[in-house]
């Protein structure tokens, strides 16, 4: 069975980042990684910068502030070497407000597709991203024809992402169309959660702070990566 969780590092508003990084990780290994999670804070509570730095955040594993350079490290690791396979869409702001609900998830779900991935029917968001309620996006595929520059027409297929309402899900549903559904979990009592955060505070380093690391550690221990950018202009 497989498992996805999203995440979003960076911020929607005009100030702060000057990028926004949206992560969806896919495992099937899920036990072996909530067992690294689990580890990782017994780590860190054998020593007492971490216990406290763990204690603040409710017993909750984040990327921003990790107390420990080398057990991050050495996570990131063994989470890669449970091969998942990470997608990720990285949006240069432009000094301007950007909404990621409707700018970011379409080309996410736009990544899949060039993938060959197999679409989710449900993705575990966390509470501040997603709200109370679970939103749901119908997808569709679209022929989009453009002429290149020796005068030939080409088609590219990209994926469509529709937001739509949860009464009118079954009978898109019917139709054929797929349906994915970004539901909320708690992050504090969710490593899935806690899991994705460290993968996308590592992909966010690397775009706002140049950091490169972290993304580097997992591409090279095993996980299976790639990627949509995109900018905006002032």
């Amino acid at each position: 069975m497989e498992f996805y969780f999203l995440d979003e590092s960076g911020d929607q508003g005009a100030d702060g980042s000057k990028h926004i990084v949206l992560t969806l990780l896919k495992i099937r290994e899920l036990k072996k990684a909530v067992k690294i999670i689990r580890n990782a804070k017994r780590s860190l509570l054998l020593k007492s910068k971490g216990a406290k730095w763990l204690n603040q955040h409710g017993g909750e594993i984040k990327f921003y502030g990790f107390p420990d350079e080398n057990l991050l490290l050495k996570i990131l690791k063994e989470i890669a070497a449970l091969k998942p396979e990470i997608i990720y869409v990285v949006a240069e702001k432009g000094g301007l407000p950007f909404r990621t609900e409707q700018k970011i998830l379409p080309l996410m779900f736009e990544s899949l597709n060039k993938t060959n991935s197999e679409m989710p029917k449900k993705i575990i968001a966390d509470l501040d991203f997603v709200g109370k309620n679970s939103i749901f996006f119908a997808l569709s595929k679209t022929i989009k024809e453009y002429s290149t520059q020796i005068n030939t027409k080409e088609q590219e297929v990209f994926v469509e992402a529709i937001k739509i309402k949860m009464t009118e899900r079954k009978k898109i549903q019917e139709r054929g169309i797929p349906v994915v559904e970004i539901t909320h979990k708690s992050s504090r009592i969710n490593e899935g959660l806690q899991i994705v955060d460290l993968v996308s505070g590592s992909i966010y380093q690397k775009y706002e702070h140049n950091k490169e690391k972290y993304l580097h550690c997992l591409e090279t221990e095993g996980a299976k990566i790639s990627h949509y950018r995109t900018k905006r202009e002032k």
